[in-house]
């Protein structure tokens, strides 16, 4: 009777572990600590994996799952990592001089019925203003008309200096000319305060002098 008491008990144990095992990832969360790295400036993320199944999601744990990203924006170490018995694994972002968005791709492949991948972001804001790039304006324009005058900054890796992260602005001055009414911006005084759009471009609009002659910005 003992026998058989101790038969069925072993039974039992092996049926309610079979469930734990047998988890089948069926989602993969992927995060990083870091919302903004900046270009060149050395710093790095760590970068989170969470392997899970089903609703609620339980953690699945020794999954073995594969990290890739761009090449442009950084790099990642190590490319292979298994999931600890929180179904968790980590990785390290360490980006170069480029600003953008990484994407950052965690595939499984290994117990699963077909590779199971998703996609994570690291934004990577541009350096410190480093240079005008470009300016774009018409050299001439009739006395008392306005005009517009395009400025582009870049940082010192060639990123443009653009309005993802913060707004940078561009401070445009002119000059008056001897005799005249007064050359302004489109704020009627003699200097104003422009913010970069996405493209990196800050655009003064500028009514030149109501006489002939030259109008320094």
């Amino acid at each position: 009777m003992n026998g058989w008491t101790y038969a069925c008990l072993a039974v039992g144990l092996l049926f309610l572990a079979a469930p734990a095992g047998a988890l089948i990832p069926d989602d993969i969360i992927l995060s990083t600590d870091k919302p903004w790295l900046v270009a060149g400036s050395g710093e790095t993320a760590t970068v989170t994996i969470l392997v899970t199944n089903g609703t609620p999601a339980n953690p699945v744990s020794g999954v073995a799952v594969d990290l890739a990203v761009d090449g442009t924006y950084g790099s990642i170490s190590p490319v292979y990592v298994t999931t600890d018995g929180n179904g968790k694994a980590t990785a390290t972002f360490r980006h170069g001089t480029r600003s953008g968005t990484a994407t950052i791709t965690a595939t499984v492949s290994e117990g699963v019925d077909g590779p199971l991948t998703r996609f994570g972001e690291q934004q990577i804001d541009h350096a410190a203003p480093h240079t005008v790039a470009n300016t774009w304006y018409e050299p001439k324009v009739t006395a008392g008309k306005t005009t517009e005058i395009v400025v582009r900054m870049e940082d010192r890796y060639g990123n443009v200096i653009d309005n993802r992260r913060e707004v940078e602005t561009v401070l445009f001055t002119v000059g008056q000319i001897e005799g005249g009414t007064g050359a302004t911006f489109v704020n009627g005084t003699d200097e104003i305060s422009v913010p970069v759009d996405a493209n990196g471009n800050a655009t003064a609009t500028l009514r030149v002098d109501t006489v002939a002659g030259e109008n320094l910005v």
